[in-house]
Protein backbone atom coordinates (compact mmCIF):
# COMPACT_ATOMS: atom_id res chain seq x y z
CA UNK A 1 0.00 0.00 0.00
CA UNK A 2 1.27 3.48 -0.81
CA UNK A 3 1.95 6.01 1.84
CA UNK A 4 -0.73 8.25 0.28
CA UNK A 5 -3.37 5.48 0.47
CA UNK A 6 -2.49 4.76 4.08
CA UNK A 7 -2.71 8.45 4.92
CA UNK A 8 -6.06 8.79 3.17
CA UNK A 9 -7.38 5.74 4.98
CA UNK A 10 -6.26 7.09 8.29
CA UNK A 11 -8.02 10.35 7.59
CA UNK A 12 -11.15 8.68 6.22
CA UNK A 13 -11.44 6.34 9.20
CA UNK A 14 -11.64 9.39 11.42
CA UNK A 15 -14.13 11.07 9.07
CA UNK A 16 -12.10 14.26 9.28
CA UNK A 17 -12.52 17.32 7.00
CA UNK A 18 -9.06 16.62 5.58
CA UNK A 19 -10.17 13.18 4.40
CA UNK A 20 -13.23 14.57 2.69
CA UNK A 21 -10.99 17.18 0.99
CA UNK A 22 -9.06 14.41 -0.76
CA UNK A 23 -12.18 13.77 -2.84
CA UNK A 24 -13.32 10.26 -1.91
CA UNK A 25 -14.30 8.22 1.16
CA UNK A 26 -12.16 5.33 2.32
CA UNK A 27 -14.52 2.71 0.87
CA UNK A 28 -13.71 4.00 -2.67
CA UNK A 29 -10.00 4.53 -2.14
CA UNK A 30 -9.13 1.05 -0.82
CA UNK A 31 -10.89 -2.26 -0.09
CA UNK A 32 -13.15 -2.63 2.93
CA UNK A 33 -11.40 -2.79 6.34
CA UNK A 34 -8.02 -2.13 4.64
CA UNK A 35 -7.33 0.48 7.30
CA UNK A 36 -6.78 -2.17 9.91
CA UNK A 37 -5.25 -4.78 7.57
CA UNK A 38 -2.66 -2.60 5.90
CA UNK A 39 -0.61 -2.04 8.98
CA UNK A 40 -1.47 1.61 9.39
CA UNK A 41 -2.06 1.14 13.10
CA UNK A 42 -5.54 2.63 12.85
CA UNK A 43 -8.24 0.44 14.41
CA UNK A 44 -11.96 0.97 13.80
CA UNK A 45 -13.77 2.39 16.82
CA UNK A 46 -15.21 -0.54 18.81
CA UNK A 47 -18.96 -0.72 19.27
CA UNK A 48 -19.94 0.41 22.78
CA UNK A 49 -20.28 -2.56 25.12
CA UNK A 50 -23.73 -3.23 26.57
CA UNK A 51 -23.96 -2.06 30.15
CA UNK A 52 -24.04 -4.78 32.78
CA UNK A 53 -27.56 -6.04 33.23
CA UNK A 54 -29.13 -4.53 30.12
CA UNK A 55 -29.04 -7.78 28.10
CA UNK A 56 -29.25 -11.44 28.99
CA UNK A 57 -25.68 -11.91 27.74
CA UNK A 58 -24.44 -9.19 30.11
CA UNK A 59 -26.55 -10.15 33.14
CA UNK A 60 -25.40 -8.53 36.38
CA UNK A 61 -24.25 -11.16 38.90
CA UNK A 62 -26.16 -11.21 42.19
CA UNK A 63 -23.80 -12.56 44.89
CA UNK A 64 -25.20 -15.77 46.35
CA UNK A 65 -23.65 -15.25 49.77
CA UNK A 66 -25.81 -14.16 52.70
CA UNK A 67 -26.68 -10.47 52.35
CA UNK A 68 -25.58 -10.25 48.71
CA UNK A 69 -26.81 -7.17 46.85
CA UNK A 70 -26.66 -5.77 43.31
CA UNK A 71 -27.97 -2.65 41.56
CA UNK A 72 -28.75 -2.42 37.85
CA UNK A 73 -30.24 0.20 35.57
CA UNK A 74 -33.24 -1.07 33.62
CA UNK A 75 -32.34 0.48 30.26
CA UNK A 76 -32.36 -2.52 27.93
CA UNK A 77 -35.23 -4.11 26.00
CA UNK A 78 -38.02 -5.32 28.27
CA UNK A 79 -38.16 -9.14 28.46
CA UNK A 80 -41.47 -10.93 28.07
CA UNK A 81 -42.35 -12.25 31.51
CA UNK A 82 -46.07 -12.97 31.60
CA UNK A 83 -46.05 -11.93 35.26
CA UNK A 84 -48.68 -9.74 36.87
CA UNK A 85 -51.89 -8.26 35.55
CA UNK A 86 -50.08 -5.40 33.81
CA UNK A 87 -47.03 -5.80 31.58
CA UNK A 88 -45.02 -2.60 31.91
CA UNK A 89 -42.70 -3.01 28.92
CA UNK A 90 -40.83 0.33 29.01
CA UNK A 91 -37.40 -1.17 29.70
CA UNK A 92 -35.77 -4.18 31.29
CA UNK A 93 -32.70 -5.77 32.74
CA UNK A 94 -31.17 -9.06 33.90
CA UNK A 95 -29.56 -10.38 37.07
CA UNK A 96 -27.63 -13.65 37.06
CA UNK A 97 -27.97 -16.10 39.95
CA UNK A 98 -25.23 -18.73 39.72
CA UNK A 99 -25.90 -21.68 42.03
CA UNK A 100 -24.07 -24.20 39.85
CA UNK A 101 -21.34 -24.76 42.46
CA UNK A 102 -23.81 -25.58 45.25
CA UNK A 103 -23.91 -29.19 46.40
CA UNK A 104 -27.55 -29.24 47.48
CA UNK A 105 -30.76 -27.26 46.93
CA UNK A 106 -30.67 -23.76 48.45
CA UNK A 107 -33.54 -21.89 50.11
CA UNK A 108 -33.47 -18.22 49.09
CA UNK A 109 -35.39 -15.04 49.76
CA UNK A 110 -34.89 -12.41 47.05
CA UNK A 111 -36.06 -8.82 47.57
CA UNK A 112 -36.25 -6.28 44.73
CA UNK A 113 -36.91 -2.54 44.86
CA UNK A 114 -37.17 0.30 42.34
CA UNK A 115 -38.52 3.87 42.31
CA UNK A 116 -41.19 2.85 39.75
CA UNK A 117 -43.55 -0.14 39.37
CA UNK A 118 -41.90 -3.24 37.89
CA UNK A 119 -42.12 -7.01 37.59
CA UNK A 120 -39.51 -9.73 38.20
CA UNK A 121 -39.45 -13.31 36.95
CA UNK A 122 -37.11 -16.17 37.89
CA UNK A 123 -36.04 -18.03 34.76
CA UNK A 124 -33.81 -20.93 33.74
CA UNK A 125 -32.15 -21.72 30.43
CA UNK A 126 -29.76 -20.25 27.91
CA UNK A 127 -30.13 -16.72 26.55
CA UNK A 128 -32.69 -16.87 23.78
CA UNK A 129 -34.41 -19.83 25.41
CA UNK A 130 -35.24 -18.57 28.91
CA UNK A 131 -38.24 -20.11 30.63
CA UNK A 132 -39.85 -18.13 33.47
CA UNK A 133 -40.49 -20.55 36.34
CA UNK A 134 -41.66 -18.18 39.09
CA UNK A 135 -43.03 -14.64 39.29
CA UNK A 136 -42.20 -12.33 42.15
CA UNK A 137 -45.03 -11.25 44.44
CA UNK A 138 -45.63 -7.61 45.48
CA UNK A 139 -44.71 -6.58 49.01
CA UNK A 140 -46.66 -3.30 49.01
CA UNK A 141 -49.59 -1.85 47.11
CA UNK A 142 -47.43 0.58 45.11
CA UNK A 143 -45.90 -2.27 43.01
CA UNK A 144 -42.37 -0.95 43.71
CA UNK A 145 -41.10 -3.88 45.77
CA UNK A 146 -41.07 -7.55 44.84
CA UNK A 147 -40.27 -10.78 46.66
CA UNK A 148 -39.33 -14.28 45.59
CA UNK A 149 -39.06 -17.04 48.19
CA UNK A 150 -37.98 -20.36 46.73
CA UNK A 151 -35.75 -23.42 46.99
CA UNK A 152 -33.53 -23.95 43.94
CA UNK A 153 -31.45 -26.87 42.73
CA UNK A 154 -27.80 -26.22 41.77
CA UNK A 155 -27.86 -24.48 38.35
CA UNK A 156 -27.60 -21.08 36.67
CA UNK A 157 -30.68 -18.86 36.85
CA UNK A 158 -31.73 -15.50 35.44
CA UNK A 159 -33.82 -12.83 37.13
CA UNK A 160 -35.69 -10.84 34.48
CA UNK A 161 -36.83 -7.29 35.23
CA UNK A 162 -39.65 -5.54 33.37
CA UNK A 163 -39.83 -1.86 34.38
CA UNK A 164 -42.50 0.80 33.91
CA UNK A 165 -39.83 3.43 33.11
CA UNK A 166 -36.49 3.36 31.31
CA UNK A 167 -33.45 4.05 33.45
CA UNK A 168 -35.02 2.88 36.72
CA UNK A 169 -32.41 1.61 39.18
CA UNK A 170 -33.45 -1.79 40.51
CA UNK A 171 -31.90 -3.03 43.74
CA UNK A 172 -31.75 -6.75 44.56
CA UNK A 173 -30.83 -8.32 47.87
CA UNK A 174 -30.49 -11.98 48.80
CA UNK A 175 -30.71 -13.96 51.99
CA UNK A 176 -30.30 -17.71 52.12
CA UNK A 177 -31.30 -20.54 54.37
CA UNK A 178 -34.26 -20.94 56.67
CA UNK A 179 -34.74 -18.57 59.56
CA UNK A 180 -33.14 -19.76 62.74
CA UNK A 181 -32.89 -18.43 66.26
CA UNK A 182 -29.88 -19.39 68.31
CA UNK A 183 -28.71 -16.00 69.61
CA UNK A 184 -29.70 -12.35 69.57
CA UNK A 185 -28.98 -10.61 66.23
CA UNK A 186 -25.85 -8.48 65.99
CA UNK A 187 -27.94 -5.31 65.55
CA UNK A 188 -30.08 -5.92 68.64
CA UNK A 189 -28.95 -2.59 70.17
CA UNK A 190 -28.78 0.99 68.87
CA UNK A 191 -25.02 1.06 69.40
CA UNK A 192 -24.55 -1.89 67.04
CA UNK A 193 -27.03 -0.77 64.34
CA UNK A 194 -26.50 -2.36 60.91
CA UNK A 195 -25.30 0.24 58.34
CA UNK A 196 -27.63 0.82 55.37
CA UNK A 197 -26.46 1.09 51.76
CA UNK A 198 -26.61 4.73 50.62
CA UNK A 199 -26.06 3.97 46.92
CA UNK A 200 -29.51 2.60 46.11
CA UNK A 201 -32.58 4.85 45.71
CA UNK A 202 -34.66 2.07 47.29
CA UNK A 203 -33.68 -1.10 49.13
CA UNK A 204 -35.33 -3.78 51.23
CA UNK A 205 -33.83 -5.84 54.01
CA UNK A 206 -35.29 -8.96 55.55
CA UNK A 207 -34.86 -10.12 59.12
CA UNK A 208 -36.54 -11.62 62.13
CA UNK A 209 -37.32 -10.35 65.61
CA UNK A 210 -37.55 -13.84 67.10
CA UNK A 211 -34.28 -13.59 69.06
CA UNK A 212 -34.23 -9.83 69.59
CA UNK A 213 -34.70 -8.21 73.00
CA UNK A 214 -36.66 -5.09 73.98
CA UNK A 215 -34.16 -2.25 74.35
CA UNK A 216 -36.00 1.03 73.65
CA UNK A 217 -39.21 2.18 75.27
CA UNK A 218 -41.13 4.88 73.39
CA UNK A 219 -44.62 5.91 72.38
CA UNK A 220 -44.13 4.01 69.12
CA UNK A 221 -43.51 0.49 70.39
CA UNK A 222 -45.78 -1.94 72.18
CA UNK A 223 -44.83 -2.79 75.75
CA UNK A 224 -41.83 -5.12 75.84
CA UNK A 225 -41.66 -5.23 72.02
CA UNK A 226 -38.51 -6.80 70.57
CA UNK A 227 -36.46 -4.51 68.31
CA UNK A 228 -33.49 -4.38 65.95
CA UNK A 229 -31.70 -1.32 64.53
CA UNK A 230 -30.21 0.09 61.34
CA UNK A 231 -27.81 3.04 60.92
CA UNK A 232 -28.35 5.73 58.29
CA UNK A 233 -25.31 7.99 57.91
CA UNK A 234 -26.23 10.98 55.74
CA UNK A 235 -23.42 13.19 57.06
CA UNK A 236 -21.78 13.63 53.64
CA UNK A 237 -24.94 14.80 51.84
CA UNK A 238 -25.07 18.43 50.78
CA UNK A 239 -28.78 18.97 51.44
CA UNK A 240 -31.98 17.42 52.72
CA UNK A 241 -32.96 13.83 51.87
CA UNK A 242 -36.51 12.62 51.44
CA UNK A 243 -36.54 9.40 53.46
CA UNK A 244 -39.32 6.85 52.88
CA UNK A 245 -39.71 3.95 55.30
CA UNK A 246 -42.05 0.95 55.00
CA UNK A 247 -42.16 -2.22 57.07
CA UNK A 248 -44.30 -5.32 56.64
CA UNK A 249 -44.40 -8.38 58.87
CA UNK A 250 -47.75 -10.15 58.68
CA UNK A 251 -46.76 -12.74 61.27
CA UNK A 252 -46.05 -10.06 63.90
CA UNK A 253 -48.55 -7.88 65.75
CA UNK A 254 -48.10 -4.09 65.82
CA UNK A 255 -44.97 -4.03 63.68
CA UNK A 256 -43.51 -0.52 63.61
CA UNK A 257 -40.50 1.28 62.19
CA UNK A 258 -39.15 4.22 64.21
CA UNK A 259 -36.86 7.02 63.04
CA UNK A 260 -34.51 8.34 65.72
CA UNK A 261 -32.66 11.64 65.43
CA UNK A 262 -28.95 12.04 66.05
CA UNK A 263 -27.82 11.70 69.66
CA UNK A 264 -24.60 11.52 71.62
CA UNK A 265 -25.82 8.41 73.39
CA UNK A 266 -28.65 5.91 73.02
CA UNK A 267 -30.94 5.97 70.03
CA UNK A 268 -31.81 9.65 70.23
CA UNK A 269 -35.11 11.49 69.97
CA UNK A 270 -38.06 9.76 68.33
CA UNK A 271 -38.89 11.67 65.15
CA UNK A 272 -41.48 9.51 63.40
CA UNK A 273 -42.89 6.01 63.52
CA UNK A 274 -45.42 3.77 61.83
CA UNK A 275 -45.69 1.02 59.26
CA UNK A 276 -45.15 3.63 56.52
CA UNK A 277 -43.87 7.19 56.76
CA UNK A 278 -41.79 9.86 55.02
CA UNK A 279 -39.43 12.44 56.47
CA UNK A 280 -37.30 15.30 55.21
CA UNK A 281 -33.99 14.87 57.03
CA UNK A 282 -30.95 17.12 57.09
CA UNK A 283 -27.40 15.74 56.80
CA UNK A 284 -26.57 13.73 59.91
CA UNK A 285 -26.58 10.28 61.48
CA UNK A 286 -29.90 8.56 62.18
CA UNK A 287 -31.16 5.23 63.50
CA UNK A 288 -34.14 3.23 62.27
CA UNK A 289 -35.60 0.66 64.62
CA UNK A 290 -38.00 -2.17 63.78
CA UNK A 291 -40.12 -3.43 66.65
CA UNK A 292 -43.13 -5.66 67.12
CA UNK A 293 -45.12 -7.46 69.76
CA UNK A 294 -45.23 -11.26 69.91
CA UNK A 295 -45.75 -13.14 66.63
CA UNK A 296 -49.36 -13.32 65.58
CA UNK A 297 -51.18 -16.46 64.54
CA UNK A 298 -52.56 -16.97 61.06
CA UNK A 299 -51.10 -17.23 57.56
CA UNK A 300 -48.07 -15.25 56.49
CA UNK A 301 -47.77 -12.79 53.60
CA UNK A 302 -48.20 -14.67 50.29
CA UNK A 303 -44.52 -14.16 49.47
CA UNK A 304 -42.95 -14.31 52.90
CA UNK A 305 -42.07 -17.78 54.18
CA UNK A 306 -44.88 -19.36 56.16
CA UNK A 307 -43.65 -20.87 59.41
CA UNK A 308 -45.24 -22.88 62.21
CA UNK A 309 -46.46 -21.03 65.27
CA UNK A 310 -43.59 -20.18 67.59
CA UNK A 311 -40.92 -20.39 64.86
CA UNK A 312 -38.93 -17.36 63.67
CA UNK A 313 -41.06 -15.17 61.38
CA UNK A 314 -39.69 -12.68 58.83
CA UNK A 315 -40.15 -8.96 58.34
CA UNK A 316 -39.19 -6.79 55.36
CA UNK A 317 -37.96 -3.22 55.82
CA UNK A 318 -37.88 -0.89 52.81
CA UNK A 319 -35.78 2.29 52.74
CA UNK A 320 -36.09 4.95 50.04
CA UNK A 321 -33.54 7.75 49.71
CA UNK A 322 -34.61 10.48 47.31
CA UNK A 323 -34.00 14.13 46.66
CA UNK A 324 -36.02 16.37 48.94
CA UNK A 325 -37.82 18.69 46.53
CA UNK A 326 -41.12 20.20 47.63
CA UNK A 327 -41.02 23.10 45.17
CA UNK A 328 -44.13 21.81 43.37
CA UNK A 329 -46.19 21.48 46.56
CA UNK A 330 -48.20 24.64 47.18
CA UNK A 331 -51.33 23.44 49.02
CA UNK A 332 -49.80 23.72 52.49
CA UNK A 333 -52.56 25.95 53.94
CA UNK A 334 -56.28 26.47 53.53
CA UNK A 335 -55.59 29.70 51.67
CA UNK A 336 -53.61 27.82 48.98
CA UNK A 337 -55.81 24.70 48.87
CA UNK A 338 -56.16 22.83 45.57
CA UNK A 339 -59.71 22.88 44.19
CA UNK A 340 -61.47 19.52 43.96
CA UNK A 341 -63.99 18.96 41.17
CA UNK A 342 -67.45 18.87 42.73
CA UNK A 343 -69.05 17.85 39.41
CA UNK A 344 -67.40 14.43 38.99
CA UNK A 345 -68.29 11.26 40.82
CA UNK A 346 -64.73 9.94 41.27
CA UNK A 347 -61.34 11.63 41.42
CA UNK A 348 -57.94 10.75 42.83
CA UNK A 349 -55.48 12.84 44.80
CA UNK A 350 -51.90 11.89 45.66
CA UNK A 351 -49.04 13.55 47.45
CA UNK A 352 -46.66 13.41 50.37
CA UNK A 353 -47.51 15.18 53.59
CA UNK A 354 -43.78 15.49 54.30
CA UNK A 355 -44.00 18.56 52.06
CA UNK A 356 -46.89 20.00 54.07
CA UNK A 357 -47.19 22.43 56.96
CA UNK A 358 -47.91 21.72 60.62
CA UNK A 359 -50.45 24.43 61.38
CA UNK A 360 -53.40 22.15 62.12
CA UNK A 361 -53.44 20.34 65.46
CA UNK A 362 -56.98 19.12 66.16
CA UNK A 363 -57.56 16.85 69.15
CA UNK A 364 -58.68 13.78 67.23
CA UNK A 365 -56.48 10.69 66.84
CA UNK A 366 -53.72 12.07 69.04
CA UNK A 367 -52.35 14.27 66.28
CA UNK A 368 -49.39 16.36 67.47
CA UNK A 369 -48.26 18.70 64.74
CA UNK A 370 -48.08 16.30 61.80
CA UNK A 371 -47.74 18.11 58.44
CA UNK A 372 -50.83 18.31 56.27
CA UNK A 373 -52.01 19.23 52.76
CA UNK A 374 -55.25 21.05 51.89
CA UNK A 375 -57.96 20.65 49.22
CA UNK A 376 -61.01 22.89 48.63
CA UNK A 377 -64.43 21.33 48.07
CA UNK A 378 -67.14 23.81 47.08
CA UNK A 379 -70.61 22.24 47.35
CA UNK A 380 -72.54 25.51 47.54
CA UNK A 381 -74.10 24.86 44.13
CA UNK A 382 -75.34 21.38 45.01
CA UNK A 383 -79.14 20.96 45.07
CA UNK A 384 -79.00 19.08 48.36
CA UNK A 385 -76.74 17.08 50.70
CA UNK A 386 -73.92 15.05 49.18
CA UNK A 387 -72.10 11.94 50.37
CA UNK A 388 -68.29 12.02 50.26
CA UNK A 389 -66.53 8.65 50.52
CA UNK A 390 -62.73 8.47 50.79
CA UNK A 391 -61.01 5.26 49.70
CA UNK A 392 -57.34 4.81 50.65
CA UNK A 393 -55.46 3.17 47.76
CA UNK A 394 -52.19 2.87 49.70
CA UNK A 395 -51.19 1.68 53.15
CA UNK A 396 -50.30 5.14 54.45
CA UNK A 397 -51.29 5.81 58.04
CA UNK A 398 -53.05 9.11 57.33
CA UNK A 399 -56.01 11.01 58.76
CA UNK A 400 -58.68 12.81 56.75
CA UNK A 401 -60.00 16.03 58.29
CA UNK A 402 -63.01 18.01 57.15
CA UNK A 403 -63.05 21.76 57.79
CA UNK A 404 -66.02 24.08 57.32
CA UNK A 405 -65.32 27.52 55.86
CA UNK A 406 -65.76 30.35 58.34
CA UNK A 407 -68.54 32.75 57.35
CA UNK A 408 -66.50 35.74 58.52
CA UNK A 409 -63.49 34.74 56.37
CA UNK A 410 -61.31 33.48 59.20
CA UNK A 411 -59.65 30.09 59.57
CA UNK A 412 -62.04 27.22 58.80
CA UNK A 413 -63.38 25.15 61.68
CA UNK A 414 -62.93 21.41 62.16
CA UNK A 415 -66.07 19.33 61.72
CA UNK A 416 -64.88 15.71 61.39
CA UNK A 417 -61.78 13.56 61.24
CA UNK A 418 -61.30 9.96 60.24
CA UNK A 419 -58.35 7.56 60.41
CA UNK A 420 -57.71 6.45 56.86
CA UNK A 421 -55.33 3.49 56.80
CA UNK A 422 -56.75 0.95 54.33
CA UNK A 423 -60.27 1.86 55.41
CA UNK A 424 -63.09 3.96 54.04
CA UNK A 425 -64.02 7.35 55.48
CA UNK A 426 -67.50 8.65 54.79
CA UNK A 427 -68.95 12.14 55.28
CA UNK A 428 -72.45 13.45 54.56
CA UNK A 429 -72.26 17.14 53.68
CA UNK A 430 -74.69 20.00 53.36
CA UNK A 431 -74.32 22.39 50.38
CA UNK A 432 -71.48 24.47 51.85
CA UNK A 433 -67.82 25.29 51.29
CA UNK A 434 -65.42 22.78 52.89
CA UNK A 435 -61.70 22.09 53.10
CA UNK A 436 -60.55 18.49 52.92
CA UNK A 437 -57.22 17.89 54.68
CA UNK A 438 -54.84 14.92 54.52
CA UNK A 439 -52.68 14.67 57.63
CA UNK A 440 -50.31 12.31 59.39
CA UNK A 441 -50.74 10.99 62.91
CA UNK A 442 -48.54 11.88 65.89
CA UNK A 443 -46.04 13.97 63.88
CA UNK A 444 -45.98 11.42 61.07
CA UNK A 445 -45.82 12.20 57.37
CA UNK A 446 -46.48 9.82 54.49
CA UNK A 447 -47.17 9.40 50.81
CA UNK A 448 -50.84 8.92 50.05
CA UNK A 449 -53.14 8.00 47.19
CA UNK A 450 -56.83 8.59 47.86
CA UNK A 451 -59.91 8.16 45.71
CA UNK A 452 -62.76 10.53 46.47
CA UNK A 453 -66.30 9.54 45.55
CA UNK A 454 -69.12 12.10 45.52
CA UNK A 455 -72.75 10.99 45.35
CA UNK A 456 -76.13 12.48 46.12
CA UNK A 457 -76.87 12.32 49.84
CA UNK A 458 -80.25 11.92 51.56
CA UNK A 459 -83.40 13.09 49.71
CA UNK A 460 -83.96 16.83 49.52
CA UNK A 461 -86.75 16.70 52.10
CA UNK A 462 -87.66 14.10 54.66
CA UNK A 463 -90.20 14.01 57.48
CA UNK A 464 -87.86 13.03 60.31
CA UNK A 465 -84.28 12.68 61.52
CA UNK A 466 -82.51 9.49 60.42
CA UNK A 467 -78.88 8.37 60.60
CA UNK A 468 -77.99 10.02 57.27
CA UNK A 469 -79.32 13.40 58.38
CA UNK A 470 -77.67 13.11 61.81
CA UNK A 471 -74.33 12.34 60.12
CA UNK A 472 -74.76 15.32 57.81
CA UNK A 473 -75.42 17.61 60.75
CA UNK A 474 -72.35 16.35 62.61
CA UNK A 475 -70.12 16.65 59.51
CA UNK A 476 -71.42 20.06 58.46
CA UNK A 477 -71.65 22.09 61.65
CA UNK A 478 -68.80 22.42 64.20
CA UNK A 479 -71.30 23.37 66.92
CA UNK A 480 -72.64 19.80 66.79
CA UNK A 481 -69.42 18.56 68.36
CA UNK A 482 -70.28 20.57 71.49
CA UNK A 483 -74.00 19.80 71.58
CA UNK A 484 -76.29 18.23 69.01
CA UNK A 485 -79.10 20.31 70.56
CA UNK A 486 -77.47 23.74 70.15
CA UNK A 487 -79.45 26.15 67.95
CA UNK A 488 -76.72 26.25 65.25
CA UNK A 489 -76.55 22.47 65.13
CA UNK A 490 -80.32 22.08 64.94
CA UNK A 491 -80.57 24.71 62.21
CA UNK A 492 -78.09 22.73 60.08
CA UNK A 493 -80.79 20.06 59.74
CA UNK A 494 -82.47 22.23 57.13
CA UNK A 495 -79.36 22.29 54.90
CA UNK A 496 -78.98 18.58 55.43
CA UNK A 497 -82.42 17.87 53.99
CA UNK A 498 -84.92 18.01 56.85
CA UNK A 499 -88.44 18.96 55.76
CA UNK A 500 -88.86 22.67 56.67
CA UNK A 501 -92.35 21.92 57.99
CA UNK A 502 -90.88 19.39 60.42
CA UNK A 503 -88.31 21.93 61.62
CA UNK A 504 -90.96 24.64 62.03
CA UNK A 505 -93.15 22.24 64.00
CA UNK A 506 -90.23 21.47 66.31
CA UNK A 507 -89.46 25.17 66.87
CA UNK A 508 -93.13 25.83 67.51
CA UNK A 509 -93.24 23.16 70.19
CA UNK A 510 -89.87 24.03 71.73
CA UNK A 511 -89.13 27.67 70.85
CA UNK A 512 -86.39 27.99 73.43
CA UNK A 513 -84.36 25.32 71.61
CA UNK A 514 -84.30 27.34 68.38
CA UNK A 515 -83.49 30.58 70.20
CA UNK A 516 -80.95 29.14 72.62
CA UNK A 517 -82.80 29.87 75.89
CA UNK A 518 -83.58 26.25 76.87
CA UNK A 519 -81.11 23.80 78.40
CA UNK A 520 -79.38 21.60 75.80
CA UNK A 521 -80.39 18.38 77.59
CA UNK A 522 -84.06 19.36 77.46
CA UNK A 523 -83.75 20.36 73.80
CA UNK A 524 -82.13 17.07 72.90
CA UNK A 525 -84.99 15.17 74.51
CA UNK A 526 -87.52 17.38 72.71
CA UNK A 527 -85.72 16.94 69.38
CA UNK A 528 -85.63 13.17 69.66
CA UNK A 529 -89.25 12.81 70.79
CA UNK A 530 -90.73 15.37 68.38
CA UNK A 531 -88.81 14.93 65.12
CA UNK A 532 -87.15 11.52 64.99
CA UNK A 533 -88.95 8.63 63.31
CA UNK A 534 -90.17 5.84 65.52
Amino acid sequence: MTRRCALLLMLACSDSPAARAEGAPAAELCPDRLCEAAGTGVEPAPAPAAAAGTLCETALPLPVSEGGTALLEASGPAPALGCGAALFGAAGGYFELDLSSERAPVTLQLLFDAPVPFEVGLARGACGDLRVEQCATPLYSDQRSRLITTTLAPDRYSLLVDSAAAGARVHASLSRGTLSCSAAPAHDECASALPLDLGAPAQSLSGTLACAHPSVSSRCASFQAADVFYALDLSDRAGETLLDVDVTAPRYRDVTATLFGAASEGCGEVWMCGSEFSARVAPGVYRIGVSAAAPASGPSHPGLPDVPAGEPSPFALRIGLGQSDCAQTSNTSWQTAIDLDASVQRQQIRGNTACGSSALAPPCFGDRGAPELYYRLDLRGAPGPRSLTVHSLSSSDTVAYLLLADAAGGAPQLTSCHANQNVVARFVLAPRLYYFVVDGRVRNAARFLLELELRDGPPGTQPCVNDELASCMADSEPACSDSSASPRCLASALECGLDPAAYEAFCGGAPGCCSGTTEAADCLQAWQSTVQCR
